[in-house]
């Protein structure tokens, strides 16, 4: 008894290829995009990027307290607390990073 899927496994792997890039074709080019809601995006980005900003200089703020706090009263070795400075720097970077993405 033949089956679809047991059709489809013998059939040559470029006709799979092609049948799928063409139903690709044809769903990005009828598709029609959802413009009604760009109305209601377009006032929460500059709240965004706001708050990603802030995110980022409390991230780095934070951390560079941390890390003097650790140094000047703990007596810590820099190779103590680098590897906490480094992660608090790279969030702070990334945060800086997306809302330039977005702005």
């Amino acid at each position: 008894m033949k089956t679809a899927l047991t059709t489809a496994l013998r059939q040559p792997a470029w006709r799979n290829a092609l049948l799928v890039g063409v139903i690709g074709v044809i769903a990005a080019t009828t598709a029609t995009p959802a413009w009604a809601q760009i109305d209601k995006v377009t006032p929460v980005m500059p709240m965004v990027h706001g708050v990603l900003l802030a995110l980022s200089l409390s991230f780095f703020t934070i951390t560079f307290l941390w890390a003097c706090f650790k140094i000047a009263i703990q007596h810590a070795k820099w190779s103590d607390v680098a590897h906490i400075f480094y992660g608090g720097l790279l969030a702070g970077c990334a945060s800086v990073f997306a809302a330039m993405l977005l702005g």
